[in-house]
């Protein structure tokens, strides 16, 4: 996050794991729980007398067969009961007929019982396998069948659907935990989605560069709160280099969990160069003018900036926020006062194009054209 050190803060570039967060819905008495298997979150599915079924729904790739699929696995922990009864196990539908199904059972063989409590486990990868742990019995096949054979069966079939089901409440009560399940090479690690914020500093109207503001950096602070990162606050800048962004005056964050929460503003104290919004401006300095947000820069750019501070409390998606500085500047030329110049400047701020005038011919710090 913006603030503290990198290490805390995630800002240092990120290497996005090939995971799904989407692709898969939950049925039954299937929910979220945390933590996952060293992770934030996996899916606990469960099978009693409230729920009798419980399961996960993946997309089917395209085009996808058995015998082209490359990787069908995944974690699991069983926490109540014991693997029984067929269940848990993954059910491969074909022809969208609820009862042509493959059964791919998961548990040691041959019978599928007697799995490790509490204790996450890999199936390993059950494409290719030699364990008789394939029921082809719905598709002309034996209860305990070869995965070539499986193959064989299945070749004129179209395969409609992959699912992980929980139901053997029949024999005893089950709770089981799922994370990182490998579908053909795309692992569900059923994290939640992540967001960034990137903030971009705006000076007179456009982005901020080392030419317009002499190299300097300006402060801010943020706080936020992420299930992923957890909740903190800290300090950063927006200067000439710019901060896990390619771009100078802008910072964007590290990954946010959906539903994270996200501030920031300006140090417009003695320790910056930025003044306060309505400030009386001062020569040298710069004046806070407000924020705007968007969920894209050129959205924020295009919004009236205001004076409160940017907060986040729910994200959805990646947003954007423009931190606005004007400079306080003052004429040292009459020249500059003329053609609605005058309204340009705002240490002071004049009344009228004589006021701007008098004003340079006044101010002994004004070094052009006195003469009337």
């Amino acid at each position: 996050m913006i603030g503290l050190s990198s290490a805390v803060l995630g800002l240092a570039l990120l290497v996005a794991p090939t995971f799904a967060a989407t692709g898969y819905t939950l049925f039954g008495g299937a929910d979220y729980v945390s933590p996952g298997n060293a992770s934030s979150r996996a899916v606990g599915l469960v099978s009693n007398t409230t729920h009798p079924y419980s399961g996960i729904d993946f997309t089917v790739p395209n085009g996808a067969t058995l015998g082209n699929l490359t990787a069908l696995s995944t974690d699991y922990k069983i926490t109540v009961g014991d693997c029984v009864g067929g269940s848990p196990r993954f059910s491969l539908n074909y022809d969208n007929n609820p009862n042509t199904n493959v059964f791919v059972y998961i548990g040691p063989t041959p019978n599928f019982t007697g799995c490790t409590l509490n204790s996450w486990q890999n199936t390993g990868n059950f494409i290719g396998t030699s364990d008789l742990r394939y029921d082809t019995s719905q598709m002309g096949g034996a209860f305990y069948d070869t995965y070539s054979n499986a193959v064989s069966l299945t070749s004129s079939h179209t395969l409609t659907g992959i699912s992980l089901v929980l139901d053997g409440s029949w024999k005893t009560d089950q709770t089981v935990l799922i994370d990182n399940t490998n579908i053909n090479g795309t692992i569900y690690d059923y994290e939640l989605p992540t967001y960034t914020v990137t903030i971009a500093k705006y000076l007179d109207g456009v982005p901020a560069s080392a030419a317009l503001t002499g190299g300097a950096s300006y402060p801010m602070i943020a706080s936020w709160d992420a299930l992923n990162i957890g909740a903190g606050s800290g300090s950063y800048s927006l200067g000439p280099t710019g901060f896990n962004n390619p771009n100078s005056y802008q910072a964007t964050t590290s990954q946010l969990t959906q539903g994270a929460s996200y501030s920031t503003s300006e140090v417009t104290n003695s320790t910056s160069n930025v003044l306060p919004i309505g400030a009386t401006c001062q020569l040298g300095k710069y004046r806070l003018v407000g924020y705007s947000t968007g969920d894209t820069l050129a959205a924020a750019a295009a919004s009236t900036p205001v004076s409160a501070t940017p907060s986040f409390t729910d994200l959805t998606s990646n947003q954007y926020i423009i931190v606005w500085n004007e400079s306080c500047t003052a004429p040292t030329n009459k020249d500059q006062c003329k053609n609605g110049g005058w309204t340009k400047f705002n240490t002071p701020v004049f009344k009228n194009q004589g006021d701007c005038v008098s004003y340079v011919q006044s101010n002994p710090n004004a070094t052009g054209n006195k003469s009337k």
